[in-house]
C-alpha cells in the first residue's frame, strides 16, 4: 500500500531543528572517536538540546542544567540532586548560584535552583542502551525523596539522542525505566530522536499504569526493523500487531469532526502484579519528535499529557497519511 503525505504548518522547521541538533552530536562524535574518554559528544546532545528549548520555549520557562535545592536537607543522607536538563519558572525563581558549564550560552549555565520553582527535569544521553537507560533511571529514582517540595504539575523524563541498531535479541533499555512501586518518580514523557538506520524515524516514551490483561510480553524495540522500514514507505506488514495507525481526532465544531492518520510502530514493556502493571511505551513515527515537544508544552502548560483528540484545527508541525 502506498500513501500520500500532507504536513501541518510548522512541520520542516520541526524536522530541521531534529537534524541540526543531530548534526552537531554527530560532528562531536566524529571529533571524539579516537579519545581515550569518549564523552564529548553527549556534553554536546545536552548543550543543543538546552540551547533549542531556551530558543523555543516561552520566556517564561527557563532551561538550564544543574542543582536543585529542596528547603528540607537530610543531612544523613546528603545527595545531589543534579540534572543534565532543568525547565523551571523563570519569572518567579532566584538563582541561588551559577556556574558556566561546556557550552557558553545563557542555558549552558550551570544553575542552582529552588525546588518548588522547577517544572521538569531530563536526563539526556548519546546513546540508548541498558547501560545509559539504567543510569538515566537512578536519577530519576532520586527525585523520590523531595517529590513532595515539587509543584503538582512537575515531570520527568528521558531524551535520548540514538538508538543504534539493536542486536536480534529482544532489548531490555525500557525495562530499567519502569519504576518498581507506584510511589517511585520515574520517566514521565521522553524522546529517542534517532534509530539508526532508520533516520526519519523518532520515537516518543511514555509511561503508562493500567490494568492489563493476560500476562505481559517483552517485544524488541523494533520487533523486525522491516516493519519499521514497511511503516516508513507506507507498508503495513500484517506479521505484527505493533505496527498501526495513529489518529488525531479533530473537532472543528460541534458536530463536525475530522480524523488524521499517521503511520507508526509502538512496543510496550511492562511489570508488576498480575491486573495492575506499570510500564513504558515507545511510539516510533516521522512525528515522534514533535509529539513529544507537543506533550511538554502540554504538561507545562496544563499539567496533563498531550491529547490526540483536539479542538478547532491540528497542532502545529505534523505529518500525516493519507492512503490513495
Amino acid at each position: 500500500m502506498t500513501t500520500k503525505t500532507y504536513k501541518t504548518a510548522g512541520w520542516q522547521r520541526f524536522e530541521l531543528n531534529r537534524r541540526k541538533m543531530l548534526a552537531n552530536y554527530d560532528l562531536a562524535k566524529f571529533e571524539n572517536a579516537k579519545r581515550p574518554l569518549q564523552t564529548e559528544h553527549g556534553n554536546v546532545a545536552e548543550a543543543t538540546l538546552r540551547s533549542w528549548l531556551n530558543d523555543f520555549l516561552p520566556d517564561r520557562y527557563g532551561v538550564t542544567s544543574g542543582f536543585m535545592l529542596p528547603p528540607v536537607l537530610e543531612v544523613n543522607h546528603p545527595v545531589e540532586y543534579h540534572y543534565d536538563l532543568i525547565i523551571y519558572d523563570r519569572l518567579n525563581a532566584p538563582v541561588l548560584a551559577s556556574d558556566l558549564d561546556n557550552d557558553k550560552s545563557r542555558s549552558g549555565t550551570s544553575k542552582m535552583i529552588p525546588a518548588q520553582c522547577v517544572k521538569a527535569v531530563f536526563e539526556v544521553k548519546a546513546r540508548a542502551t541498558q547501560a545509559s537507560s539504567t543510569t538515566a533511571a537512578k536519577k530519576l529514582q532520586e527525585l523520590s525523596a523531595i517529590r513532595r517540595f515539587f509543584g503538582r504539575n512537575f515531570f520527568s523524563g528521558v531524551v535520548f539522542f540514538e538508538l543504534e541498531t539493536p542486536p536480534k535479541r529482544s532489548l531490555k533499555i525500557l525495562d530499567e525505566l519502569i519504576p518498581d512501586s507506584a510511589q517511585s518518580r520515574m520517566l514521565d514523557t521522553g524522546c529517542i530522536l534517532r534509530c539508526t538506520p532508520h533516520e526519519e524515524a523518532s520515537g516518543k516514551l511514555e509511561s503508562f499504569h493500567g490494568v492489563i490483561n493476560g500476562p505481559t510480553s517483552q517485544p524488541p524495540l523494533f520487533r523486525n526493523f522491516l516493519d519499521v522500514r514497511m511503516v516508513l514507505e507506507g507498508g503495513i506488514p500484517s506479521s505484527t500487531n505493533d505496527t498501526s495507525f495513529g489518529i488525531f481526532n479533530v473537532r472543528t465544531t460541534s458536530n463536525n469532526h475530522q480524523q488524521h492518520f499517521y503511520l507508526r510502530h509502538i512496543s510496550r514493556t511492562a511489570k508488576g502484579e498480575p491486573g495492575n502493571y506499570r510500564g513504558v511505551t515507545v511510539e516510533w513515527s516521522r512525528n515522534g519528535f514533535t509529539i513529544f515537544i507537543l506533550d511538554l508544552l502540554s504538561r507545562l502548560g496544563t499539567g496533563r499529557r498531550f491529547s490526540p483528540d483536539v479542538v478547532g484545527g491540528l497542532p502545529f508541525g505534523l505529518e500525516f497519511d493519507q492512503p490513495n
